[in-house]
């Protein structure tokens, strides 16, 4: 994490800031249920796919931000509280006018006989290193990608959907609103590289 530094009370930049950076290092640890941990054994999640719901809470409209990872997670904190039952794994969010943007934790991928879209980071969310890699491998495979404004219609027509984060690494979804996905239409080699690469062991610091 990196933040401005210290400062005076206010907003006001200090003229000669001195930024401060945080680096959080963690011992692997067993399961709990989210992306706060390391996963230790393997993740039937990864094979056999999530369980996704709506969240009411939607992101305000702010292309300033959108993509970045900053500190106020405030609207995700909010639509994760929204469920506390043990068969969802997330919840997906809306922005301001209804357009998917996002899981509370996670960037989505919808997956057509084309090849993959994904929701447009421009007006809200974050642009996720998991994203980016699979936006990348995609590419690079031959496959049509799109990021464009998206849709929970076009998430119920689609062939398949995935989530990405740099901790779990790709999730696919199994369920949603009372639909089962059928996760043999996926693009398995694909998603294989690209979990290979997103679980590589940092380097030495």
């Amino acid at each position: 994490m990196m933040t401005r530094g210290p400062s005076a009370r206010g907003y006001r930049l200090p003229s000669d800031p001195q930024p401060t950076r945080i680096l959080l290092l963690d011992e692997p640890l067993a399961d709990r249920g989210d992306a706060a941990a390391t996963e230790v054994r393997p993740d039937p999640r990864a094979g056999q796919g999530v369980e996704v719901r709506l969240c009411e809470t939607r992101l305000g409209i702010n292309p300033q931000l959108a993509g970045l990872k900053h500190l106020n997670r405030l609207e995700q904190v909010l639509a994760r509280s929204e469920w506390s039952e043990p068969s969802i794994d997330e919840g997906l969010m809306l922005d301001a006018e209804g357009a998917l943007v996002c899981g509370t934790m996670s960037n989505l991928f919808l997956v057509t006989e084309a090849g993959f879209e994904t929701p447009l980071i421009d007006r809200c969310g974050v642009a996720g290193t998991a994203r980016g890699r699979l936006l990348r491998i995609a590419a690079e495979a031959g496959y049509q990608v799109q990021e464009r404004r998206l849709s929970l219609d076009h998430l119920i027509r689609a062939q398949g959907a995935l989530l990405t984060n740099a901790l779990f690494g790709v999730w696919p979804i199994r369920a949603f609103d009372g639909r089962e996905f059928d996760l043999s239409l996926l693009p398995w080699p694909l998603i294989d590289r690209v979990r290979e690469q997103l679980m590589q062991p940092e380097s030495q610091w």
